[in-house]
């Protein structure tokens, strides 16, 4: 997980976001 912050940060950002919205769903 961390090696995709290097290459996408703001698209991991996201990503986590969408994972945790749909988790607390």
């Amino acid at each position: 997980m961390k090696i995709e912050i290097r290459g996408a940060e703001k698209l991991s950002f996201r990503e986590k976001q969408v994972v945790a919205l749909k988790e607390m769903g």
